[in-house]
């Protein structure tokens, strides 16, 4: 029985990681139909921005601090160790 309810949940969670990964764009090696023109990196920040996930670079706009009334697009890697 334990071992039934083990295989459940592995199946469950594969299936929720499954369904997450296409709902942000899928990836090639998983899905033989993956259409790379059809895929926009932009919407896959985006949408992992709002599940609160931190992608492998952060990309922030802020006030120039050279010239107040311009803006600077900042990219940079995300690094986090916990």
């Amino acid at each position: 029985m334990f071992s039934s309810i083990l295989d459940e949940l592995d199946y469950t969670g594969s299936k929720l990681l499954l369904d997450l990964i296409k709902q942000v764009g899928g990836w090639p090696l998983l899905d033989s139909s993956w259409d790379e023109s059809q895929f926009q990196w932009e919407e896959l920040y985006v949408a992992l921005r709002e599940m609160n996930v931190k992608p492998l670079m952060d990309i922030s706009v802020g006030t120039d601090n050279k010239d107040s009334t311009k803006y600077v697009i900042t990219v940079s890697k995300y690094i986090r160790f916990e």
